[in-house]
C-alpha cells in the first residue's frame, strides 16, 4: 500500500506497483490474536485511547469500569496481588496486569511509598503561601523543593505565587523555618503561614472520577 500511495502522490503510478501491492495483499499471512491483544480488548484499551474530538487539548486517558475497580482496590491495599485483584474484579490475572501497566504507562497511577509525618514525630504541618519577585517563581520553587522539611511545592494564581507545605517537629521549629529559611530566601517578598492541625483526605487517597465525568467538556 505504501508503494501505491507514494507513487500516486508523485503522479507516476505504475502498473508494476499496483501488481506488487495486489500480490502482497493476497499472500499476506493472517496473524492470530495474541494473549496480550485479548487482554487489551477486555481492558477496553482500544476504546479508551480513541482520540476525542479536537478541543485544543491532547488526547486524554479514558478509564473504564475495570480500571476504576482496580484503582479503588489498590487505594485500600496497595500490596494486593494480581490474583486477588482478578478474583475481586472478575477478570483474568493477565487482564489485571495489562490494565495496571497501561495505567502506569499513561501516568494515571503511580507506585511508591507514602510517608506519614506524624509517625516519625513531625507533628506540625503548615501551609506557607509565598509572594515572589517577578521572573523568579520557578527558581524559588526549585529551592524550596530541595529542602527536606518541604513536602509539597506548587505554583498558585491569586493571593500568592507559590504554595508549599512543611512538616516539622514543633511550633518552635516552624518559627525558625519561617524566620531563617523563608525570610532569608532570595526572591521571596512576602509569606503567609497557615497551620494544618488535621487532614481528612490527602492527594494519595483521591480516586478516579465516576464514569462519564472524564468526557465532560
Amino acid at each position: 500500500m505504501a508503494l501505491s500511495i507514494s507513487s500516486t502522490v508523485a503522479g507516476t503510478t505504475s502498473m508494476t506497483a499496483r501488481v506488487l501491492f495486489a500480490l502482497h495483499a493476497r499472500h499476506k499471512p493472517r496473524i492470530a490474536p495474541t494473549a496480550a491483544t485479548a487482554a487489551a480488548a477486555s481492558c477496553g484499551v482500544t476504546e479508551r485511547f480513541r482520540p476525542k474530538p479536537t478541543t485544543g487539548r491532547s488526547a486524554v486517558y479514558r478509564p473504564d469500569d475495570i480500571d476504576r475497580q482496580i484503582v479503588t482496590l489498590l487505594l485500600k491495599d496497595g500490596r494486593m496481588s494480581g490474583a486477588a485483584l482478578a478474583r475481586a474484579v472478575g477478570v483474568s490475572e493477565r487482564t489485571v496486569h495489562y490494565c495496571i501497566e497501561r495505567l502506569l504507562g499513561a501516568r494515571v497511577i503511580q507506585v511508591g511509598a507514602v510517608v506519614d509525618p506524624h509517625t516519625i514525630g513531625l507533628d506540625v504541618i503548615a501551609d506557607v503561601f509565598l509572594e515572589v519577585s517577578p521572573g523568579q517563581v520557578r527558581e524559588v520553587a526549585e529551592r524550596f523543593a530541595a529542602l527536606q522539611e518541604v513536602s509539597f511545592v506548587a505554583g498558585s494564581i491569586g493571593n500568592g505565587d507559590l504554595s508549599i507545605q512543611v512538616c516539622l517537629r514543633d511550633s518552635d521549629a516552624l518559627r525558625r523555618f519561617i524566620d531563617e529559611v523563608v525570610g532569608q530566601m532570595p526572591g521571596v517578598t512576602r509569606a503567609r503561614t497557615v497551620l494544618v492541625p488535621w487532614k481528612l483526605k490527602d492527594v494519595h487517597e483521591w480516586n478516579l472520577p465516576p464514569s462519564g465525568d472524564e468526557d465532560e467538556g
